[in-house]
């Protein structure tokens, strides 16, 4: 918000020094705008922000809690992405971060990252 537009700077004697509001602004016409078009919509965006941030951390926190609630070490999954389709793994290791799995006649281990899964790059079909 450019404060040099306003009456109350336009009358200051401070003008083109200063680069927000004074003490100048304290009982003028402009305060309830400036309030209402900068000081609080600043605050709301950073207050919705982090409601947003905490609701989807608690979202992925809780999809990874119950997928490794649910897969067990040993245990076929069915899975799909864009670029292969659907696919049979078993589970080899589960930690906080992915799940490791190796297809039936490969000897290569490939890597499900939970972030995947929550952002359907991935996805864990049989559960």
């Amino acid at each position: 918000m450019d404060f040099q537009d306003f009456e109350t700077c336009k009358k200051c004697s401070r003008r083109g020094k200063c680069k927000n509001a004074c003490k100048n602004f304290i009982n003028s016409e402009q305060q309830v705008e400036i309030d209402r078009g900068f000081w609080l919509s600043g605050l709301r965006v950073d207050m919705a922000r982090q409601v947003e941030g905490d609701r989807k951390t608690e979202e992925f926190n809780q999809m990874r809690n119950n997928l490794l609630n649910k897969i067990n070490i040993e245990q076929t999954i069915q899975y799909a992405t864009e670029e292969n389709g659907f696919r049979e793994a078993k589970v080899i290791q589960k930690t906080e971060n992915f799940i490791a799995i190796r297809r039936e006649n490969s000897r290569y281990v490939s890597v499900i990252n939970f972030l995947d899964i929550y952002t359907r790059d991935v996805a864990v079909t049989n559960y």
